[in-house]
C-alpha cells in the first residue's frame, strides 16, 4: 500500500522556524491509501495529524496566520514532482520546494535542503474512494 497526504482539504495549524528549519503542522492531513496511485486508484482516505519539518528552508510570500485552509500545492524533490500530495512516510535530502496556496488564494512557496514527514497522531478513517473518474481503465 502507498499513503499520500493530499494538500487539498488539509489544514496547516501552525507554521514555525525552529533555527534554520520550518516545521509545518498539518492538523487535519489527508491521507489517502491505495495498492496503486493513491488520489488516483481505489483505496481509502484517512485524516492523521503530521509535522513536515524543512531543513535549511527559506519561505517567499506568506499564507497569512493559522490556520490555512490548504486549497492545493506541489512538492518538488529533486526531479520527482508530486502535484497536490506529499508521500509519508517521508526523507529526503537535495533540492526541496514545496509550494502551497491556500483555499483564499494565497500562496506561498518554501525553498529547502531536505524534508522529512510523519505521522504525529493516529489515523481516523474517513472514507473508500472509488477512484478518479478521468483514469484510464
Amino acid at each position: 500500500m502507498t499513503d499520500v497526504i493530499e494538500l487539498h482539504d488539509s489544514v496547516i495549524q501552525s507554521l514555525s522556524n525552529i533555527g534554520p528549519d520550518i516545521h509545518l503542522r498539518l492538523s487535519p492531513a489527508i491521507l489517502h491509501r491505495s495498492a496503486g496511485i493513491p488520489s488516483v486508484d481505489k483505496g481509502h482516505v484517512f485524516t492523521v495529524d503530521v509535522i513536515v519539518k524543512l531543513q535549511d528552508g527559506d519561505m517567499s510570500n506568506s499564507l497569512g496566520g493559522c490556520p490555512v485552509l490548504l486549497a492545493d500545492g506541489k512538492l518538488i524533490m529533486g526531479r520527482e514532482h508530486h502535484e497536490n500530495s506529499i508521500p509519508i512516510p517521508l526523507r529526503f535530502v537535495g533540492n526541496i520546494e514545496l509550494s502551497l496556496q491556500d483555499a483564499r488564494g494565497s500562496s506561498g512557496i518554501i525553498r529547502a535542503s531536505a524534508i522529512s514527514v510523519e505521522a504525529i497522531s493516529s489515523e481516523v478513517y474517513l472514507e473508500a474512494f472509488p477512484g478518479s473518474e478521468n483514469t484510464d481503465q
